[in-house]
């Protein structure tokens, strides 16, 4: 294998990285990207159930995004009460888009 040989450093952060893994997994906890992907899947969804008019209200909207990727999460075998908290606190700091001026 060609690359660069792995520092100390590289080394360290791999082990952290493999150690945070575990812990999560043994917590059925997602990582953010497992968030992410869940509520991207959703969106499209109901993206689709909009245009055949199967949601009419932004309310609805809102409800089946969240509701459709803690679904996912689920089924992926993530526990629902930690995947409800993390979806709620990463949609709560989600960047907003640019800022307005002052």
């Amino acid at each position: 294998m060609g690359g660069r040989p792995n520092t100390t450093g590289t080394q360290a952060q791999r082990e952290r990285q493999a150690r945070y893994r575990a812990r999560l997994s043994a917590t059925a906890t997602p990582e953010a990207d497992d968030i992410d992907r869940a509520v991207y899947r959703a969106l499209l969804d109901a993206t689709d159930a909009v245009a055949h008019g199967q949601i009419e209200s932004p309310a609805g909207v809102i409800s089946a995004i969240v509701g459709g990727a803690l679904k996912r999460l689920k089924a992926d075998g993530y526990d629902r009460g930690r995947v409800r908290d993390l979806l709620l606190r990463r949609l709560r700091t989600a960047p907003r888009g640019p800022q307005a001026p002052a």
